[in-house]
Formats: structure tokens, C-alpha cells, sequence
């Protein structure tokens, strides 16, 4: 179990996951490189020689979107705390009465305060995440004694995903919600634009002039017009793979045979 610390605004709230760091270096081979996932080009890109450097510089790169891991965690807190299940659950040793009280009176927490005062801790795992109250932060939250919360009730879980596209990370409670890439739709549809304009007797040269941009640039992504009808149809509802994306269609290459990308693109 690796800890990383986000780097929000309160700074009360660690982050585990379950990536064992020390093995994938290993299976890669020192020495390597690190950098920071949204990090664009060579921006925040380390050399690491050694196990011994590893944890150092892999804190120093990693980023997560703060005001998104923010706003989940409060309304995944807020969405729990509002079940009165769950605070007959919590509390011990009060009236089915109170109980309504105090589940009204939780379910009206701002989400920031939530998150400040009632968190202690967030572990990441494969597709859920585990949310670990705080018993003296619930107790004085609902107004009772802290031997009267039932740290059996103090941990939350949920399905969590994460969502790239393109540089942007957004971050989801339950399944991830398809959402159209609108910069794979448009590169596809240059693309096809460009792949017209060959057809007609242009050179890459004369295309990148008439659209203001580089021959390599044509090269790269003319290809993307290729893509199978199936392919182009799960893209536009934005259905397809996580990892199909422009940049990895641009760094892959795309099969001009249509079942060979299927094949493709199925592994991802």
C-alpha cells in the first residue's frame, strides 16, 4: 500500500492506493523516468535511478484534481449520512425519536464540512473507494459521546471510477457515465476532411498550408479516418474504450483493415 497525500485546500485528508510501486519499477529497470499524468510535454518529467529514490519522487509528481476529490467525498458522506439505516446503525443507546433528529440534522451538512470535520481517511482500491470516518468528528458532529458512535457504522464504500480524456481526469461515483471525447470527434473529423483532400490530388504539404498546421501533424492524424463504422459509433456516444483516445490512435497507429482494429482496441 503506497500513500499519497492530495494536495487540497484543508490538507487533512490522505489517499491510499493499492499500487505496489517498488515491483513495477522493478519490472521496468532502473533507471526511469516520472512525471505527472496531466503534466503536459517533458513538464515535471524525473529521472529515478534507484528503489531508494522512487517514493520520494513519485510524491513529488503526483497530482489528483483536488476540488473534484472534494466535492465527491462530500457528496458520497452527505448521500450516506442522509439514510437514517445508517444513523440507527451509527449511534448507540438512542430513541428511534432521536435518531430521525439527528438524520435530518446530518443530512443538512454542507459538503465541505463534511469532508473537513467527519473524514479521516480515503483508500483507493480497483473500482471502489473507502471512506473512513472520524468517531470523535461524528460524535460532535450529531451531539452525543464518542462511546456512543458504533465504529462498525464509521466506513463508507462505494464504486469509484476515473475517467480520462485527453489531459482532463474527472472523477465519478458508480459507473462512469459515457461522455462523448470531443477532441478524438474532432481529429477524426479532420481527419476524414484531410484523407478527402489527398483523394483529390493534394500533397501533404499543400494540406498543411490551406489548414494552418504542420505536414507531420497531417501524417499523424490522417489515419484516424480509417476508423471502422462500429468504432466511429461507439466514439460519438462515447462508448468506446477508455483508452481509445486521439493520442493513443496517433502513437498506435490505426489497422487499415477494419477487424484487425477491433482486435485492437479490444485489449484496451
Amino acid at each position: 500500500m503506497r500513500r499519497i497525500l492530495i494536495a487540497n485546500r484543508s490538507e487533512r485528508i490522505s489517499l491510499a492506493c493499492d499500487i505496489d510501486l517498488e515491483a513495477i519499477a522493478e519490472g521496468i529497470g532502473y533507471p526511469l523516468l516520472v512525471k505527472a499524468a496531466a503534466g503536459g510535454g517533458g513538464i515535471g518529467m524525473r529521472r529515478v535511478d534507484s528503489a531508494q529514490t522512487l517514493t520520494k519522487t513519485v510524491a513529488a509528481t503526483q497530482t489528483m484534481p483536488a476540488e473534484q476529490i472534494e466535492a465527491l467525498l462530500g457528496e458520497l458522506v452527505g448521500r450516506h449520512l442522509r439514510r437514517a439505516d445508517v444513523t440507527a446503525g451509527l449511534l448507540r443507546d438512542v430513541s428511534a425519536a432521536e435518531i430521525l433528529v439527528i438524520t435530518e440534522r446530518l443530512g443538512t451538512l454542507d459538503r465541505r464540512v463534511a469532508q473537513l470535520v467527519l473524514i479521516k481517511r480515503v483508500d483507493l482500491k480497483p473500482g471502489w473507494v473507502v471512506v473512513q470516518l472520524s468517531q470523535i468528528g461524528v460524535a460532535n458532529t450529531v451531539g452525543c459521546r464518542a462511546d456512543q458512535i458504533n465504529p462498525a457504522g464509521l466506513t463508507i464504500e462505494a464504486p469509484f471510477q476515473m475517467r480520462r480524456r485527453g489531459v482532463e481526469l474527472k472523477l465519478h461515483l458508480g459507473d462512469a457515465p459515457s461522455e462523448v471525447d470531443l477532441t478524438l470527434v474532432q481529429n477524426i473529423v479532420k481527419a476524414q476532411r484531410w484523407l478527402g483532400m489527398i483523394l483529390e490530388g493534394q500533397t501533404f504539404t499543400e494540406i498543411a498550408k490551406a489548414e494552418g498546421t504542420s505536414k507531420r501533424r497531417i501524417q499523424d492524424v490522417v489515419d484516424l479516418a480509417l476508423l471502422a463504422p462500429e468504432t466511429l459509433k461507439a466514439i460519438s456516444e462515447g462508448t468506446q474504450p477508455q483508452g481509445l483516445t486521439s493520442d493513443y490512435l496517433i502513437k498506435t497507429g490505426v489497422p487499415a483493415n477494419w477487424t484487425a482494429q477491433q482486435d485492437q482496441f479490444a485489449a484496451l
